[in-house]
């Protein structure tokens, strides 16, 4: 990516962040939180980068928040913090906590078999016995590539609704050979996420996306969240941000991926909304969702014994915050990271309206800014 092809505007975004904390001052203390702009502001500069949100969660409550920069390159329009932005595969631990639901609610079991619901679907010999279960941590073999492919391109200008294009997806990929055995490795499969979407689809007779809403985001009260590009303008000033490549890509159905893999990466919401669901996978008002505790024990452990994966969540040891559980998302035009630490009741939620490297680099600053200015990972020593 030539990232000096919109590096122009940025210099406009250092000038004007300035200003934007003060316009944002007042929201700030309305909602009572830690005004976060100086600081995005200070690690958005001079990386060339349109804009970066973030949030902070500091003893299961949100402590601070910021937006800086613009919404769209070569415009001046500023972002806030009420702006939405694509969370790429941040969407998949959400995937994954809606099938908790179906869980508790007796709909579905972990164990519940591909064969058990597709049942008008060819599907190979070796791929009849995958379970949610697999299929949700990365465990089932489930086909990687669809891009590139004669599928991914018919998704790509498919006008059927994501619940059709996933049954179709499923119908596709169940009848491929497991790249291994089910339950012996470890492939990270979008695919595999889109076929547990339309597991959960077939079993309520609903969208994935209908389910998401009702189950997650209306109980938790996202009220900003929804699926594929924000919706923005496409004349005059933006009304949301744009995601960049090379340059900014307007919110069509061709600035996401198809929502064949939806349940992989599909969703955007608010940063404030975004932190609001870290709150939930802290455990705060865990019940708004999830009834036993266990099930969310079950999301946050390493259901893989050749990965570090639970169920939408990247699992790790941090010598000072303990468990941590994180994940990145990206559809080349967007970039996000979630970071948590349950035993701090601590996280970071970071989203950057590029793509980039650099983006990816930016978010990982702004994890280890908060991380270190609210006492959860120590200062880094001087070289």
């Amino acid at each position: 990516m030539n990232i000096n092809r919109y590096f122009t505007p940025v210099i406009i975004i250092a000038v004007s962040t300035g200003f934007m904390s003060l316009s944002c001052c007042g929201q700030h203390q309305t909602l009572g939180i830690d005004d976060l702009n100086e600081d995005l502001t200070d690690l958005l500069k001079d990386t060339g980068l349109p804009a970066v949100a973030a949030a902070v969660v500091v003893k299961g409550k949100i402590k601070g928040a910021g937006a800086v920069g613009v919404r769209k390159a070569g415009d001046p329009t500023l972002v806030t913090i009420n702006d939405q932005f694509h969370i790429g595969s941040g969407t998949k631990s959400m995937t994954a906590t809606l099938a908790a639901i179906l869980v508790e609610e007796k709909r579905l079991t972990w164990d519940t078999k591909v064969s058990d619901v597709f049942k008008d679907i060819e599907i190979h010999p070796e791929a009849q016995n995958v379970t949610l279960l697999q299929l949700l941590s990365h465990n089932a073999g489930c086909p990687r590539i669809v891009g590139g492919s004669q599928l991914w391109n018919g998704f790509i200008e498919s006008t059927d609704p994501g619940q059709v294009q996933r049954y179709d997806l499923a119908r596709a990929k169940l009848a491929m050979k497991p790249e291994f055995p089910p339950g012996t490795g470890y492939a990270y499969s979008n695919t595999g996420f889109a076929v547990a979407g339309a597991m959960m689809e077939v079993t309520e007779g609903k969208p994935w996306e209908d389910l998401l809403k009702e189950k997650v985001f209306e109980p938790l009260g996202m009220s900003t969240a929804g699926f594929g590009a924000p919706p923005s303008s496409l004349e005059g000033p933006p009304s949301q941000p744009w995601g960049h490549e090379s340059q900014p890509v307007p919110p069509t159905p061709h600035g996401d991926n198809p929502a064949a893999i939806g349940p992989a990466g599909a969703v955007h919401c608010s940063i404030l909304d975004w932190a609001r669901y870290a709150q939930f996978h802290l455990g705060i008002d865990r019940t708004r969702l999830l009834k036993k505790g266990r099930s969310l024990t079950v999301l946050h452990t390493v259901q893989n014994p050749k990965g570090s994966y639970g169920l939408g969540w990247q699992v790790s040891n941090h010598p000072a915050a303990g468990l941590v559980l994180s994940h990145g998302g990206t559809n080349r035009k967007w970039y996000s990271r979630i970071w948590l630490a349950p035993d701090k009741k601590f996280a970071v939620v970071v989203a950057c309206n590029s793509g980039s490297g650099k983006a990816a680099a930016l978010c990982n600053n702004v994890i280890n800014r908060f991380g270190t200015k609210y006492g959860i990972l120590p200062e880094k020593k001087a070289p």
